[in-house]
């Protein structure tokens, strides 16, 4: 999806402005879904539904349209399909 650029933008517009609901790196308390796990960054229609057009207002997620441009609501969905492959290795591999 996303170049080492993409989601090294990604990483710095996510720490901008989701981090403080859906926490440092992507790793989410109990409250808010873990996005590394979600299956919405894997489809983009889904995403932009919820994240740009904000579908999921009433449940708290606003949409982001205002906010960013399409290539940055990308860049940061690239940036968590990068934590999600991280996640997964981990998980694969344990220490």
């Amino acid at each position: 999806l996303g170049d080492a650029a993409a989601v090294k933008r990604g990483r710095a517009l996510y720490h901008q402005t989701c981090m403080p609901c859906h926490g440092f790196e992507a790793i989410a308390s109990d409250m808010v879904p873990d996005l590394r796990y979600s299956a919405v960054i894997g489809d983009q229609t889904v995403w932009n539904t919820i994240v740009r057009d904000g579908a999921l207002a009433d449940n708290g997620m606003v949409g982001f349209k205002d906010n960013f441009s399409p290539a940055e609501l990308e860049a940061i969905r690239a940036y968590l399909i990068d934590r999600s492959q991280a996640a997964a290795k981990k998980l694969a591999k344990p220490e």
